[in-house]
């Protein structure tokens, strides 16, 4: 599915700020845009937006080179702040309406939870992308400088 160029600028913003080399975006669809650089504020001269086949090819290549691959997901067994994230860590996030595929959340190593009062099923995708890298900073503040 393709993400809107708003939702990316968001993503790509958050990235920079929270230190984040770069967003891996499946497929062709909806990459880079000015759309996309003009949300992004200045963000897209910090993190590298890449292009990966879609499917597990690319998660697997990341976990072989020593990448945990943390989904998130409503109904995850894990709460996001019960554990530190790993320092090598790919976060895998999924479409609003669909969440990730049941195949790439299969993959991953861990599935978290973002804690809240359980009035909504989830946050916007880059709302969701900043708490996750917020946390990931405080576990790790050298790392993502």
């Amino acid at each position: 599915l393709p993400i809107y160029p708003h939702n990316l600028g968001a993503i790509v913003r958050v990235c920079a700020h929270f230190g984040a080399a770069a967003v891996l975006l499946a497929g062709s669809e909806g990459g880079v845009s000015t759309s996309m650089l003009r949300t992004a504020e200045g963000g897209g001269e910090w993190v590298e937006v890449l292009g990966v086949e879609p499917g597990p090819a690319p998660l697997l290549a990341a976990r072989a080179a020593g990448f945990r691959l943390i989904a998130t997901a409503a109904r995850a067994p894990h709460d996001l702040h019960a554990r530190r994230l790993p320092q090598r860590t790919l976060i895998l996030l999924g479409s609003e309406s669909h969440g990730l595929s049941p195949a790439l959340a299969q993959l991953a190593d861990e599935s978290v939870r973002i804690p809240g009062t359980g009035k909504l099923d989830s946050l916007n995708v880059a709302c969701a992308c900043s708490v996750l890298l917020s946390e990931y900073w405080r576990a790790h503040p050298a790392a993502s400088a």
